[in-house]
């Protein structure tokens, strides 16, 4: 298990079901993949931020240097896909 993703909280998104929130994840990301339109994604992008911002996490506590290590190989898919 991935217990050191886990946020503790008391919110009603907390208290959902993994399954529903992998779910929401699952059709929100492939929503957004089939979508080009601005108009769409940089709202979703400013969500995206407003949600992270209410985390109370750090910029360097969210995305650890480990973390980076999968950018390079992320990056030449995207290119290669393009």
């Amino acid at each position: 298990m991935l217990t050191s993703l886990y946020i503790e909280g008391h919110t009603p998104f907390h208290r959902l079901p993994v399954r529903v929130k992998l779910a929401a994840l699952l059709a929100l990301s492939l929503g957004l993949f089939a979508v080009s339109s601005l108009w769409v994604l940089v709202p979703a992008l400013l969500i995206t931020t407003g949600l992270y911002a209410t985390t109370g996490l750090s910029f360097r506590e969210g995305f650890p240097a480990s973390a980076w290590s999968f950018s390079p190989s992320c990056f030449w898919v995207s290119s290669i896909s393009s």
